[in-house]
């Protein structure tokens, strides 16, 4: 049977306080040594008595002790070895307990769910971040392109930017033609391949196969541990971008062999991301560019139309009458063109405006002087900041190339007749400040070379050369 320890405490300090009470009595009642014993056991009763508590006190506080150490330690803690008269004691700690390990396991959660909604914010951020790089890079690359409305320096500008950015050392476009055969090689760097080079289209008809989605815009050829070919140039890491243009494939980035300080290596994300600004915006300005082409381009001779080139020439008007430039303005025409025409038929008159107009186009500035066919077999030429010997000089060389030129067509048939030109220079602003007057008088100098045996180059006061 378990005793109560409060139980005893009391029974004992009752039975002292008796015997203390019965020893005051004996006292009163003069029975000195009867009291003197009572007192006595009454103090050693109480005397027990605390000696007890004592002992109860520093059990309870060692057990009690040991049930804190459990809590902090994170035991489940036994209240039930804690004495009787702790019991309250133990309730209440038990009860705390309870409630701070419900809090901590309320903190828990709020702890990992702040951290977890942290991760996501520093998710966001990296993934925000990396969205303004791109974009900034995205504008970079477009700053690059804007104005520019010639599809050759748009494909010039947009190689450069490729071995810049992206280091390979090799590098061409593709371009599909109209030419149900074959494709054009352009821009190339790094590889033995020519600038309008033909080639055959089944290769790079097999690569767009390769493309598994209709919106998929790279293809990622790294091949490290061996090695591949693309028309016949061996590589070992390869990126192909498809350029679409209005819903049809307009040609094909090629970019080769990845270099680095350890030698070729695969081309990797960051690569791909730049390919892909690049593709994007060069569908964008090479879209833009051939709307611009087919509204300036005469189809046949690939020359700026007249509307355009005379729109040209107003603005050098005024911009060389706002800086104080002479500028040239030569005008030409194929000798005995109607002779072409009447003896070898329109096709091979048609040839003729081909072959000469781009030999002009050789002989002058690209993207500096403008070249327009001005009507039928004439062709005019804008030198922009050219005086007027050196505007001779080009007329000249233009005179000569033509004189030397071969047009296929022209040299299987008998006599193999030859090309020449005749060509008038006027020179801004001695020979006039406005575009009409420029005109006349380049068709004037124009007219004086024919009169003068065709093949010449005359300016608007004398004959300058004679073939």
């Amino acid at each position: 049977m378990k005793v109560n320890p409060s139980r005893e405490n009391l029974l004992l300090a009752i039975a002292s306080i008796c015997l203390l009470l019965c020893a005051l009595l004996l006292h009163f009642l003069r029975l000195s040594f009867g009291a003197l014993v009572l007192a006595l056991i009454g103090i050693a009763l109480l005397a027990l008595q605390n000696k007890y508590l004592l002992r109860q006190t520093l059990t309870g506080a060692a057990l009690l002790e040991k049930v804190l150490q459990q809590v902090l330690s994170g035991q489940d803690p036994d209240f039930d070895s804690l004495p009787d008269h702790w019991a309250l004691v133990g309730k209440k700690l038990k009860s705390i307990t309870t409630y701070l390990s419900v809090m901590k396991q309320s903190m828990e959660d709020r702890i990992a769910l702040l951290e977890e909604k942290n991760q996501e914010l520093k998710d966001q951020k990296s993934t925000l971040q990396e969205s303004i790089v791109a974009l900034q890079h995205y504008h970079t690359i477009q700053d690059k392109f804007r104005g520019i409305l010639d599809i050759d320096e748009i494909l010039q500008n947009a190689m450069e930017l490729l071995v810049q950015e992206m280091s390979p050392n090799k590098a061409f476009f593709l371009k599909f033609d109209d030419d149900a055969e074959n494709i054009s090689v352009l821009s190339p760097v790094g590889v033995p391949l020519q600038e309008n080079q033909k080639l055959s289209k089944k290769e790079a008809a097999q690569m767009l196969l390769a493309f598994e989605k209709p919106d998929q815009s790279i293809l990622d050829l790294n091949t490290l541990e061996t090695h591949s070919a693309l028309y016949g140039i061996p590589y070992q890491s390869c990126l192909i971008a498809r350029l679409v243009i209005d819903n049809e494939t307009w040609g094909l980035i090629c970019v080769l062999d990845k270099e680095s300080r350890q030698g070729i290596e695969a081309f990797g994300e960051k690569d791909q991301i730049i390919l892909s600004n690049l593709t994007s915006i060069l569908q964008k300005d090479l879209k833009s560019a051939h709307l611009f082409e087919l509204a300036t381009t005469d189809s046949l001779s690939k020359l700026c139309v007249r509307r355009y080139f005379e729109r040209r020439l107003e603005e050098e008007i005024r911009r060389s009458q706002r800086h104080q430039f002479e500028f040239c303005l030569l005008m030409m025409d194929i000798d005995y063109f109607k002779r072409f025409n009447d003896t070898y038929g329109h096709l091979v008159g048609d040839e003729v405006i081909r072959e000469v107009s781009q030999q002009v186009k050789n002989q002058v500035r690209n993207g500096v002087d403008i070249v327009a066919r001005y009507g039928g077999e004439e062709i005019v030429v804008l030198l922009p900041q050219t005086p007027q010997e050196h505007g001779i000089a080009v007329a000249e060389r233009i005179r000569q190339a033509i004189e030397s030129l071969d047009v296929p067509s022209l040299s299987n048939t008998k006599n193999s007749p030859h090309v020449t030109i005749s060509i008038g220079v006027a020179v801004f602003p001695q020979h006039g400040t406005e575009l009409k007057v420029l005109f006349e008088n380049a068709d004037a100098s124009l007219y004086r070379a024919k009169e003068a045996g065709r093949n010449q180059v005359c300016t608007h006061e004398v004959p300058a050369s004679s073939g």
